[in-house]
């Protein structure tokens, strides 16, 4: 079987892990690579942000985040799925690449049973809403798809075992996601208070 890479992004809170296990049950020569553990494992940070959140130091995370895709592919492996919202920031380039997107209304519960200040649920919740993650993706990989429904996820997980078992396969059509409208109903109904990042 060849060898095949396959990034899985997204804003903090859309699904990426989860995706990630379904993939690696459907694909049971695969890896999991979570940049996040990565970084923490090695101590990849360099500061923290205005939230109080650990800084990356992105260019070492790519490095580290490459070893151990050379150990996993060495021990066997033939499918290697970095998962991370880091991932497209990491100097990496993939085959393929799906960013799992949500629901704002969804991943605001998401994110208020996380603990994030209010601050940062509104710069995750309107960069969801502009698809920053799946902007900054592109030229990143072969292929790129999103990914918002459990239709979706089934979808894109059939054709990559698929492709990752050597054989041919149809490029699955997947119907495009804006989340502007949910954003102005969001705004509009006064759902939750959006404002500036301090």
């Amino acid at each position: 079987m060849r060898k095949f890479s396959v990034a899985v992004s997204g804003t903090p809170g859309t699904g990426k892990s989860y995706f990630a296990q379904k993939l690696a049950a459907a694909v049971p020569s695969s890896f999991i690579v979570e940049v996040n553990d990565v970084a923490k494992v090695q101590n990849l940070f360099i500061g923290v942000d205005e939230y109080g959140t650990k800084i990356v130091d992105t260019k070492a995370l790519g490095a580290a985040v490459r070893a151990e895709l050379r150990k996993g592919f060495a021990a066997g492996a033939s499918l290697a799925i970095i998962v991370g919202h880091l991932v497209p920031y990491i100097g990496m380039h993939f085959d393929m690449a799906v960013v799992m997107r949500c629901s704002l209304r969804v991943l605001l519960k998401r994110l208020i049973a996380r603990d994030y200040p209010k601050p940062k649920i509104s710069d995750n919740l309107l960069c969801e809403a502009m698809d920053c993650v799946g902007t900054d993706m592109i030229g990143k990989a072969k292929e790129t798809y999103e990914a918002a429904t459990a239709a979706d996820s089934k979808v894109l997980i059939a054709y990559i075992s698929t492709i990752a078992s050597g054989r041919q396969s149809i490029k699955p059509k997947l119907k495009e996601i804006n989340l502007m409208g949910e954003l102005y109903s969001m705004i509009k109904k006064g759902e939750f208070e959006f404002g500036a990042i301090p």
